[in-house]
């Protein structure tokens, strides 16, 4: 008897597609309005799988197993939200995203637990939107950094340099143009990766002990050029030691602090700036713009009056905004600060034994000065900070919206936790008094508005007007 053969069993072999591939045909369908079955044809995916995305069904991204936690519609809130408070200077972190993505199951209605999630949740969900989302390690500017750059200071700036520019015709003569600033270093230096066997646990790096602050000037300008360090050490007494092997043009001087003051600003203005400015002499001598961190220590009248005899325009930055202007803190000290750790990170290596003291500060930051300080890092720092080319858009949008999650400033403090009536009695009462005041008082008694000190952020102070206020205030 004939035994009729067994056909093979045909088992239905699945397409198979990437997640990516899938993620592209959703996108092709959501963000290109590209069909359903035309994009399921082009990226070789099966359309009802396709489908179920689009119409927010199955999530995308998703595996065979139990149901997501969200749908696409809240990861993408989510996303959204995590996008907006990284915005602001208030972004989350893995034990944060974690916490609240939790609460927002438990409002959702999709946990009846407050317990956290997993990390394996975390990094799942990171995955998924790795076309949005990334973990870096954020810049951290203060609060008084990230509230003083609004949009208005940056305007106001940017309004009154170009007026500067424009007036003084310095848009063409980039060796007319300077920033000085300052940075401090420290014989601490910060500790390098190293390579080390795989049996060490942990691996150290001798460092030297911190004795204090030296605080270097620099100045550059917009051709590229810099000047020579000029260094201020902590101390009263003078010892031309500390520049041993110094660079060539370089000078010191002595503050208690360590740090720029008035004397030594003037000190540095007249002994190394004159010294090295590029202009011409005699009858031809041109007016340099001189943009500078104006902290109160740094600006006065005699200053001023030096600057105007000199014929240099002092141009004040906004405060609290120098990280995000001043071309030599947006292109320049980072580089210098981690070329300087570095020459102290192979002197430590060479002299073994030896610690880095004030007497090593000059030569190793020397070093480090003149591989750091080179013409294309220093035009990108003025590119960069919207001076040459002048652009009044450079500052980016990144900088500026920190500030927006601050309150406004109002004039009376005590407005936010009063009622209006409270408010209104109070001010009744403030001006029943004043009044009463007034009537009981002597003339001879009563005393005269004091005049408010001018604000010289954002502006060139050796202008006349800014000037004649200055000098108004003085004699007030």
């Amino acid at each position: 008897m004939r035994h009729k053969q067994k056909q093979p069993i045909r088992l239905k072999i699945l397409k198979q597609y990437t997640a990516d591939t899938m993620l592209a045909a959703f996108k092709a369908v959501k963000e290109n309005h590209m069909p359903v079955d035309r994009a399921a044809v082009a990226f070789g995916v099966p359309k009802q799988t396709l489908r179920d995305r689009v119409l927010n069904k199955v999530k995308i991204g998703a595996k065979r197993g139990k149901n997501s936690l969200f749908t696409l519609g809240d990861e993408e809130l989510l996303v959204n939200h995590i996008e907006t408070l990284a915005q602001v200077g208030y972004g989350l972190n893995r034990a944060q995203l974690i916490v609240l993505a939790g609460e927002l199951a438990v409002k959702l209605g999709r946990r009846n637990s407050n317990a956290k999630l997993s990390n394996d949740w975390y990094y799942t969900f990171l995955k998924r939107w790795n076309h949005r989302l990334k973990v870096i390690k954020p810049r951290a500017p203060t609060s008084t950094r990230a509230a003083g750059v609004t949009q208005e200071h940056i305007d106001n700036y940017y309004c009154k340099l170009n007026a500067v520019l424009e007036k003084y015709n310095l848009k063409s003569k980039p060796h007319l143009i300077y920033n000085l600033d300052e940075t401090g270093i420290q014989p601490e230096h910060r500790p390098s990766k190293v390579t080390t066997g795989v049996s060490s646990s942990k691996t150290q790096e001798v460092t030297s002990p911190n004795t204090g602050t030296t605080t270097i000037v620099a100045c550059v300008n917009t051709a590229g050029t810099a000047m020579p360090p000029y260094y201020v050490f902590k101390g009263k007494r003078t010892n031309d030691k500390f520049m041993n092997n110094a660079l060539a043009g370089a000078a010191y001087t002595m503050s208690d602090s360590g740090w720029v003051n008035g004397e030594v600003l003037m000190k540095n203005l007249n002994e190394h700036f004159l010294k090295f400015v590029q202009r011409g002499s005699g009858d031809n001598i041109e007016p340099i713009l001189l943009i500078y961190d104006g902290h109160s220590s740094l600006v006065s009248l005699d200053i001023v009056k030096w600057a105007r005899q000199h014929h240099v325009i002092f141009f004040v930055l906004p405060p609290h905004s120098s990280h995000a202007l001043q071309p030599l803190d947006i292109a320049c000290f980072g580089p210098f600060k981690a070329t300087f750790h570095s020459e102290c990170h192979l002197y430590m290596a060479k002299e073994r034994g030896r610690i880095i003291t004030k007497y090593e500060i000059a030569e190793l930051s020397g070093k480090a000065y003149l591989k750091s300080m080179i013409p294309i890092t220093i035009q990108a720092g003025f590119r960069k900070a919207g001076i040459l080319p002048f652009d009044a858009a450079k500052v980016p949008v990144e900088m500026i919206l920190p500030s927006q999650s601050f309150p406004k400033k109002i004039c009376n403090t005590e407005a936010p936790r009063m009622s209006m009536k409270e408010l209104l009695d109070n001010k009744l009462i403030e001006t029943a008094s004043k009044t009463t005041q007034d009537i009981t008082k002597p003339k001879e008694f009563q005393i005269k508005d004091t005049m408010q000190k001018p604000k010289l952020g954002g502006k060139p102070i050796t202008e006349d007007k800014v000037f004649n206020q200055m000098i108004d205030y003085q004699l007030e």
